[in-house]
């Protein structure tokens, strides 16, 4: 399956117009059979690829767009997403139809192709079912949320609807919604659901449809001289020209799933129903599970990860999670803080010992921090004291000298002896490998500060 963009990408190479068609010869496509599930038989009437228009597809064109006789094919219009399916010649070949878009009357179907379509070939029509199923299932929760906002008086230049599979998506002119907000919409299409309301279709005379005051969302420039106009009984009727279900009930629930601050003063609210709702509930208690267990690390790694699921969990679960883990967080900070007031107090108790004592030659371990040592020769420059450092690492062992003049003198002895590597001047660092025992490079250290009247 193509990326989204990379759809995109593909099928902006294929430019074309109405008149292109007409040019040609070519009749308009008749979608009428759109909201049947019945296969239907269609003649190919034009092939376009990057290139242009073809007789046939070939191996060279494997993205591809056909344009039928007829179709039952559901376009992209309306703010619904169109269908996807297949077309299959007599021979065979096969379009994957990934995207559905209209020119003027005429539909044409993006896809990939295996085999050889011909202009003027039969080919049989099949939309995948369950994707308009779903599709069915987010234009009828549109509809229902469209009343819910009328309800609130949001006027309907406010907000405009786009139907997935399973999910619709709102932008709409308004504040951040509320928690009481999001759970009056919720209720308001669990209540539709419950009561399994039908819906019927009939075609109305536009003059009738501008007319009638109890017809929601119609805009003149839009709709032709007839209209089809869908109505949930006994709750609203809008001039629709989609794909619905037959009742509310078919789409089981619904969960507001998004809502994130757009520009212009709009937000987007993100509503599942359907297949998608029900992994919303059942990821809604795993997280409410977790919520309730210890707060340890594997816990709140596992509510992190439902943060990266988009569009997937309730807003009042993501909430939820993000104000647990906002949480988390300042615990550990707090922790981190009392750790490090504790690791200062360690740390000046080791610095009063090294400055107290009349040795010169330290071996840590468990070793300290770069910062830690930094500190410690602090403390011993400000007292004056000479010394050498050196403690185990996951490298092997590393060193650090304050030893005046003679650090360098000391570090290339080392060198010499061990091997490695140092740098600086009045005060050294350096490392060795893994194979030296830090203790016995300590006794060397000490040996050589002997032997020159350091010590």
């Amino acid at each position: 399956m193509l990326s989204e963009t990379f759809l995109l990408e593909k099928m902006a190479e294929i430019t074309v117009s109405e008149s292109d068609f007409k040019e040609r010869g070519i009749a308009e496509t008749d979608d009428s059979f759109k909201y049947a599930e019945e296969e239907v038989t269609a003649t190919v009437q034009a092939i376009l690829f990057k290139g242009g228009f073809c007789d046939s597809t070939t191996g060279e064109n494997s993205f591809v767009c056909l344009v039928l006789d007829r179709t039952p094919f559901y376009c992209e219009r309306g703010g619904q997403k169109s269908d996807q399916g297949e077309i299959r010649a007599r021979d065979g070949a096969v379009l994957s139809v990934l995207d559905v878009q209209s020119v003027g009357g005429y539909v044409l179907h993006y896809g990939t192709v295996d085999g050889c379509f011909v202009c003027g070939g039969e080919a049989a029509c099949a939309v995948e079912k369950e994707r308009r199923a779903a599709l069915r299932r987010g234009h009828t929760a549109a509809h229902v949320f469209d009343e819910f906002l009328f309800q609130e008086k949001v006027p309907r230049s406010d907000f405009s609807v786009v139907v997935f599979p399973d999910q619709i998506r709102i932008e709409v002119v308004k504040r951040a919604w509320t928690r009481d907000e999001i759970e009056s919409a919720e209720k308001h299409m669990e209540e539709h659901i419950k009561r399994n309301l039908r819906l019927e279709t009939e075609i109305v005379p536009l003059e009738e449809v501008l007319q009638r005051k109890d017809i929601l969302s119609v805009f003149e420039e839009k709709y032709p001289k007839s209209v089809r106009v869908v109505t949930i009984l006994g709750v609203s009727s809008q001039a629709c020209g989609g794909t619905h279900t037959e009742t509310t009930g078919e789409l089981v629930d619904a969960v507001i799933c998004g809502e994130k601050s757009l520009s212009g003063g709009k937000r987007k609210v993100t509503v599942a129903v359907g297949k998608k709702a029900v992994s919303a509930r059942r990821k809604e208690r795993e997280i409410e599970k977790y919520l309730q267990e210890e707060q340890n690390e594997d816990v709140l790694s596992k509510l992190e990860k439902y943060l990266k699921d988009e569009g997937g969990i309730p807003v009042g679960s993501r909430r939820a999670v993000e104000e647990c883990l906002a949480g988390a967080k300042k615990r550990r900070a707090r922790e981190e803080k009392e750790r490090e007031r504790a690791g200062i107090k360690d740390l000046e108790q080791k610095c009063l010992e090294i400055i107290s004592s009349d040795e010169a030659v330290f071996v840590f371990s468990p070793p300290l921090s770069r910062k830690e040592t930094a500190i410690c020769l602090s403390r011993c420059n400000e007292k004056n004291k000479k010394v050498f450092l050196i403690q185990k690492s996951e490298a092997g062992a590393e060193y650090s000298i304050s030893l005046g003049e003679s650090s360098q003198g000391v570090g290339e002895k080392i060198k010499e002896k061990y091997g490695g590597r140092y740098w600086g001047k009045g005060c050294v660092s350096g490392m060795l490998s893994g194979e030296c025992r830090p203790e016995e490079v300590a006794r060397f250290v000490k040996d050589v500060l002997k032997q020159a009247g350091s010590l």
